[in-house]
């Protein structure tokens, strides 16, 4: 278990598998974890998996993180706030405030989830110049449940870049309605946001979602 990690400063890497907590994590749970620094893959020619708390994670879990740092890279392929890629691992409770660019494969918290998601928010700018590019996940080929964003998105779609049609299920996603239209979420209003922890929440106890005055727009946290 990684946990009750804080990091500032800069990380960069021209090999790929770079993150803020962790490149790459086997059977590793990361909880409460926090990245304010910047993480950058220098590579001039295709790279893979880069993300503000772990670059790629296999069989574990990602609990309770977030991310508030730059993290891009020209060449990079499968690149987020939270994860750049988790395979079979189970990403939740985690947000993205920072901004996430470039090349493909670009999502605001997950560049590719192929493990289940929930619980999930994005308020961070996302930039891609090709491929998939998402505000919350690049490329889903996992159930993924509850959350929102309110990022702006360039050169993709308000929530998801793709949804594979044979092995992923979306349920209660949202986006604010100024972003540009994604069929694969719901959009709403940004009162309507401002009010969404109940729905998030279900039948839940203890709950995950709230508000708070002054913090975060008023969006659910």
């Amino acid at each position: 278990v990684i946990e009750n990690l804080t990091i500032e400063g800069d990380v960069s890497s021209s090999y790929g598998f770079v993150g803020g907590i962790l490149g790459h994590g086997d059977y590793v749970d990361i909880v409460n974890c926090h990245n304010y620094a910047n993480v950058t893959l220098t590579a001039t020619a295709y790279k893979y998996y880069v993300g503000g708390i772990v670059g790629e994670v296999e069989d574990g879990s990602v609990e309770n993180c977030s991310n508030y740092g730059t993290i891009s890279g020209s060449q990079a392929e499968k690149i987020g706030g939270i994860t750049g890629y988790n395979y079979y691992a189970v990403v939740s409770s985690c947000y993205n405030a920072g901004e996430v660019s470039r090349k493909q494969n670009v999502g605001g918290v997950i560049g590719h989830a192929n493990g289940k998601v929930s619980d999930i928010y994005n308020t961070g700018t996302v930039t891609g110049t090709s491929g998939n590019v998402g505000g919350l996940v690049a490329y889903a080929a996992a159930d993924i449940e509850k959350g929102y964003t309110i990022g702006q998105v360039n050169g993709g779609n308000a929530a998801f870049g793709t949804v594979s049609s044979y092995s992923a299920s979306i349920a209660d996603i949202y986006y604010l309605n100024t972003l540009s239209a994604d069929s694969k979420a719901q959009a709403v209003s940004a009162a309507q946001l401002q009010e969404l922890a109940d729905t998030l929440n279900g039948d839940r106890q203890p709950v995950l979602w709230k508000t708070a005055a002054g913090t975060n727009d008023g969006y659910p946290i």
